[in-house]
């Protein structure tokens, strides 16, 4: 009994022994690795958050600087004394004169130029104090101010007490219409009293601004030189409201706590309006970015080790495999030399399973080469007993000795008879032309239709042929006999027993191949008898006896010179007619 509870804690030991040894060779680098991983994708994170931080105040400096270039530009051609003076008698008199006429309408080209180069431009309105307190404004011109419902403008431009002033207000320029937020750019004339107002569209602003915004909750806030807000643009939700703007003008903060939510913020300060430009990011988004960073690199690490084992395991199967197709390679070359089948020393299942099914494969290839020997010799003897039973010089020699007997018995006169034996023999003397020569197109037809002529005859005229050839492709040269057993099988097959039959014999030149074409209007075929002919002509070299023989050998010829295109088609509509088709390539 203590012997048995000595061996379970000895058992309980060495498990445990090797738990903490197998977990800390595998979970504690990995852990390590991890942390690493972390460490740097928060660095990595972190110095791209500043970068981006950056960017994004550069950006927004950037798109001041093209308001306060647009500003310049109109203040460089205002600043001119003539100018100013023109203005300001056309706004203390009612008349003005031709030459002032002109002056105001080239003045009026370059406001609306100016004004309409930007989308980001409102308006623009000049003021020089005179007497029938008129203003002029880039929509209407020269206006008297009390017809004009934005008017306040005037109070805050001539109570400046610096060159140039920035704020944020609302317009209504007419009673009717709805007021908008502008930012307007007050500016003060340096020699003359008065000056003009550039006012600028928010949304449009603020548009630009959120386009800017790179991360989540991030946000960009305008501040004048008093501290007052000018923008805020937020992406997501709205954290920071205008009564915590006094925290975002602390100078010298890097981090500020908002609604108990941390924020990194980052300022830039715009001189030629003494704008500051302040974004703010949560702190959580450098949290979450750098954890989503090592979770990618983390995924990335696992799929190479992952892909480092695949190729292990392939290189060790593949070389097992090796070994064994080695082996079998062996086997076959002792079984081939007549020696065992098992190595010595080697006699396990498998080896054995292996050299049953080799065994089993020579003898059933010893029987086939057997049974292919003695199919060949069985054809070869039936060819030459064919040839020995029917002797080309033979047969011509005994139809031309019928020839004369014939013309003996007609004193000389040429009968059907004569003219049957003469196309029989064109026809012999075609068909045993060597079968791997071509012939031209027009060498078929002419073969066939002797062919068809010896047909009519029997059949005493009953069809009719319709060629329809075109004469650029008679010159085609294509394989010999590939038109005469469909003609064939549409005359016994279709013709026999049927009056006024018609056969219609059609090429076509397509592309990049030419069709041919047999169509009959005889007796047809039935559906299962066609079925039967299409599986035939389906198979290349069928062993089984069919009555489309002819039918069967074009096919194997024009798929054995062409390819799988060229096989035979056929249709059939059963006591209408029939009709088959092949292509050729190459042509």
């Amino acid at each position: 009994m203590k012997r048995s509870k000595k061996t379970i804690h000895i058992k309980y030991q060495f498990i445990k022994k090797n738990f903490i040894v197998l977990f800390c060779s595998f979970v504690l680098p990995t852990l390590a690795l991890g942390i690493i991983l972390v460490f740097l994708s928060w660095q990595k994170t972190s110095t791209e958050i500043q970068k981006r931080t950056e960017n994004t105040l550069s950006l927004a400096s950037g798109y001041l600087d093209g308001l306060h270039n647009n500003n310049q530009t109109v203040g460089l051609y205002l600043e001119n004394s003539s100018l100013i003076l023109g203005l300001n008698r056309m706004m203390s008199f009612k008349d003005i004169s031709y030459t002032e006429s002109v002056i105001l309408k080239q003045f009026s080209l370059f406001i609306n130029s100016v004004t309409n180069s930007s989308q980001n431009i409102d308006s623009l309105y000049i003021y020089i104090p005179n007497s029938l307190n008129r203003a002029y404004t880039s929509g209407r011109q020269f206006i008297f101010l009390n017809t004009l419902s934005d008017n306040e403008w005037v109070d805050r431009l001539t109570g400046l007490e610096h060159d140039v002033a920035i704020e944020l207000r609302r317009k209504k320029e007419y009673s009717f219409e709805s007021p908008k937020q502008v930012l307007s750019i007050y500016n003060r004339f340096h020699m003359y009293a008065g000056g003009w107002v550039m006012n600028y569209s928010l949304s449009n602003i603020t548009d630009y601004y959120d386009s800017l915004l790179s991360f989540q909750d991030q946000s960009i806030y305008l501040l004048d030189q008093e501290g007052n807000l000018l923008l805020q643009c937020n992406n997501g939700n709205d954290q920071v409201s205008p009564d915590t703007i006094q925290f975002l003008n602390k100078p010298g903060q890097e981090r500020i706590l908002l609604h108990n939510i941390p924020y990194i913020i980052k300022t830039a300060e715009y001189e030629p309006y003494q704008i500051k430009i302040i974004t703010l990011l949560p702190q959580s988004t450098l949290y979450t970015t750098a954890l989503e960073n090592a979770y990618h690199m983390i995924l990335l690490l696992c799929l190479i080790l992952i892909i480092i084992i695949i190729i292990i395991m392939a290189y060790v199967l593949s070389l097992n495999s090796y070994h064994q197709l080695h082996q079998v390679m062996e086997w076959f070359d002792q079984a081939e030399h007549h020696q065992a089948l098992i190595p010595p020393g080697n006699k396990d299942m498998y080896s054995q399973i292996l050299q049953n099914i080799i065994r089993i494969f020579l003898e059933n290839d010893y029987l086939q080469v057997q049974l292919s020997e003695r199919k060949y010799r069985q054809k070869a003897a039936e060819l030459q007993a064919l040839q020995y039973q029917i002797n080309p010089h033979f047969l011509f020699n005994t139809l031309q000795t019928i020839h004369y007997e014939i013309l003996e018995i007609t004193n000389g006169q040429q009968s059907k008879a004569n003219f049957m034996i003469e196309w029989l023999s064109d026809l012999l003397r075609f068909a045993l032309g060597s079968p791997d020569s071509k012939v031209t197109l027009q060498q078929e037809i002419d073969n066939c239709m002797k062919y068809i002529q010896i047909q009519q005859e029997r059949y005493d005229n009953t069809f009719n042929v319709d060629w329809r050839i075109p004469p650029s492709l008679i010159s085609l040269e294509v394989p010999r006999l590939i038109l005469q057993p469909m003609i064939e099988n549409s005359i016994v097959h279709g013709l026999k027993y049927k009056k006024n039959g018609k056969i219609r014999i059609q090429v076509i030149r397509k592309d990049t191949y030419v069709v041919f074409m047999i169509v009959d209007n005889g007796c047809g075929m039935a559906p299962d008898k066609l079925r039967k002919l299409k599986e035939e002509l389906e198979t290349m070299h069928s062993e089984c006896i069919s009555e489309h023989i002819g039918l069967q050998n074009c096919n194997d010829r024009l798929v054995l010179a062409y390819s799988e295109e060229s096989r035979v088609h056929v249709w059939s509509w059963e006591g209408r007619g029939m009709g088959g088709w092949f292509r050729v390539t190459g042509l």
